[in-house]
């Protein structure tokens, strides 16, 4: 499904008057060859600051950064992708009160989701084999 058919359109096939507007005077501009609405989608990157819950040095001179969450919201989430996207190298593991769902519509559990995007998880207190 195209971007724009996930969209609210006019009866143009525009979001906006201004959409309809701008595209008929491409039109008729001489200079331009082809013009087509919404048929790209480019990524962006917004640079934001994550601080993780804990940071913990291990006697090897391994760091482990722990992030806790009882409710792992959708924008939750997609931080976490992001964090670990820009800082691959970085052990980044999850620790869960409780394997809940991650949301009431889905059968995807919180484990699922990690196990899905390659995080390190634990259910309740981290693992001691964490720590060697």
């Amino acid at each position: 499904m195209k971007y724009a058919q996930i969209r609210k359109l006019n009866e143009h096939g525009h979001r906006s008057q201004l959409e309809t507007d701008t595209l008929r005077y491409l039109q008729k501009n001489k200079n331009i060859v082809d013009v087509s609405y919404e048929s790209t989608a480019l990524p962006y990157i917004i640079q934001k600051i994550y601080v993780p819950d804990f940071v913990v040095l291990l006697k090897d001179g391994r760091y482990l950064y722990l992030e806790t969450k009882g409710y792992f919201k959708s924008e939750d989430r997609t931080k976490m992708r992001a964090v670990k996207l820009a800082n691959p190298s970085l052990d980044i593991r999850m620790v869960f009160p409780k394997d809940n769902k991650i949301n009431k519509n889905s059968e995807m559990r919180y484990s699922d989701w990690c196990e899905k995007y390659g995080f390190v998880y634990c259910i309740g207190n981290p693992p001691k084999d964490w720590f060697k």
